[in-house]
């Protein structure tokens, strides 16, 4: 195996080479391996001296273990790593500004010229008009901010003032629906080195794949990852796709704004070859179901040594429900929600009717996030089970998905939609005559795959150390086929599809 590191010994290590050395010369000068035992003890001269050599060298050693670190594209940090990526021209991005809409108000028709500035009414933060856009009262204008950092982000009906308005023009606006919101802050050592990484893997020059990524990253540091489809629309063309970070706050969303996109096109329009006709686009979300079939532990009411499931499978009441709908000729299926009568009453396609008292889970199609609540009531036949519960749901809907609850769906739930919005969007065609030339850029066998595999699974299992086993069970309510990868988009223009979990569900395995 090649070495890649430093070895360096540590202190006790080198104590005890110095004094094996002595004990071998002592025994060689005619004295018994007894005597030179005794000679270099703890206590001893020797040992003190070879004490002393090792606080030295240890202290030596470590820092040219740190050094080579420091040297190092994958592992330098602070002013090293700026060193390093000012030989190849990288530089720190100081951040971004909020991108989104807002909405004017205005007597005829104005124009809002680019570049027109703005300035929040609550936190003081400025902003500017990404391209000129000519509108009456009530349309929408989008624009990015001047300042940077995610404390730009504004929220719908927050107020703005205009530092100049034009001619016709109220001198406040309002943030339109969505928000201003990917707002970035300044490149922190992660962000950077891979930054780092990426231009030293792929070349990025002469109009390239690469190239075109980086101009789409280095136009906002909102912009997660770029992903180039060459001749997507035959020779001389380049259709490119950005994704924002998907995470807990904004619910797992990579599609950016309309503004954010506006400032990608206009900054990769600017720099690339003047032969090519380029399509840049962010991504869809193609909204994706998925059942899970997980073992965890059982409770202490089971049996089992608790931390996992709530209820138990049996003896007593309640039993654990839904283990999941059998359908039509005994076929397993998600349970959902096909019926809302209010927040705290609907009716589910379970066949098996709950017990009062079961404890269950609502996956919220609407804010993609699990609610827990026990079963009060219990009416209906098999396939439309009414069911009231203790607590009102802030949002319950037709096709939500219902599972048993567990001590840790929380988590569970968030690990599993964090690895789904580390997916790279799936290819724009599925033409033969044009995938050839068209595959997405950088493929997934570089690293960057777009499909739901049993990667994602096995890092449930690696993170959650309770779960002895996870398995897709259902997907998009069928029979789950992997490698399941998002469909391309049509036509081509269209953005390409990443996926998004929409429902989930967490059931015991068989």
């Amino acid at each position: 195996m090649t070495q890649t590191a430093t070895d360096a010994p540590t202190r006790d290590a080198i104590v005890e080479r110095a004094l094996q050395f002595w004990q071998r010369q002592l025994v060689s000068l005619g004295t018994s391996a007894a005597s030179a035992r005794a000679a270099t003890a703890r206590g001893t001269e020797r040992w003190i001296s070879a004490q002393s050599w090792g606080q030295g060298l240890e202290i030596v050693l470590a820092n040219g273990r740190a050094l080579e670190d420091a040297a190092m594209p994958d592992t330098a940090t602070g002013d090293d790593l700026d060193r390093i990526c000012a030989i190849y021209g990288l530089t720190r991005s100081a951040g971004a500004g909020a991108q989104g809409n807002v909405t004017v108000t205005c007597t005829g028709s104005v124009t809002y010229v680019t570049g027109q500035e703005l300035v929040s009414d609550t936190t003081g933060k400025r902003y500017r008009v990404v391209t000129s856009t000519t509108t009456t009262t009530g349309g929408s204008v989008a624009v990015v901010g001047i300042d940077v950092g995610t404390a730009t982000d504004l929220d719908a009906g927050e107020s703005l003032t205009w530092t100049s308005p034009p001619s016709g023009s109220a001198t406040t606006c309002v943030v339109a629906s969505g928000g201003l919101t990917d707002g970035a802050d300044a490149d922190n050592d992660g962000r950077l080195r891979e930054r780092l990484l990426k231009l030293l893997r792929e070349p990025q020059n002469g109009g390239s794949w690469a190239h075109y990524r980086q101009w789409a990253e280095d136009a906002s540091s909102a912009v997660e990852d770029a992903f180039v489809y060459p001749a997507a629309q035959g020779p001389g063309t380049v259709h490119l796709a950005y994704t924002i970070e998907g995470d807990a706050d904004n619910r797992y969303a990579r599609a950016g704004t309309t503004a954010l996109t506006t400032l990608v096109n206009d900054a990769v329009i600017a720099e690339q070859p003047e032969y090519a006709d380029v399509t840049v686009t962010t991504v869809a979300h193609q909204d994706t179901g998925v059942a899970l079939k997980i073992t965890i532990p059982e409770p202490l009411t089971g049996g089992g040594q608790g931390g996992g499931w709530i209820d138990p499978v049996s003896p007593g009441t309640p039993v654990r429900w839904p283990t999941a709908k059998i359908g039509a000729g005994n076929v397993d299926g998600v349970v959902k929600v096909t019926a809302v009568t209010s927040s705290t009453a609907f009716t589910v396609n379970a066949n098996v009717a709950p017990t009062a008292g079961v404890t269950i889970l609502f996956f919220s199609t609407t804010d993609r996030v699990f609610y827990e609540a026990e079963v009060v009531t219990v009416g209906g036949s098999a396939g439309a089970r009414t069911i009231t519960i203790d607590r009102a749901l802030p949002t319950v809907a037709v096709d939500d998905y219902v599972s048993p609850a567990c001590e840790q769906y929380e988590a569970y739930g968030e690990t599993f939609m964090a690895e789904v919005a580390k997916l790279a969007p799936g290819e724009k065609t599925s033409d033969a005559d044009v995938l050839p030339r068209a595959f997405r850029r950088p493929a997934t066998e570089d690293g960057f795959p777009s499909a739901l595999t049993t990667r994602l699974v096995s890092t449930m299992q690696t993170s959650h150390t309770e779960i002895s086993n996870a398995a897709f069970f259902m997907i998009d309510e069928s029979p789950a086929e992997l490698p399941f990868e998002p469909d391309p988009p049509s036509p081509v223009t269209d953005p390409p599809q990443v996926l998004r979990i929409a429902g989930l569900a967490l059931y015991p395995t068989d």
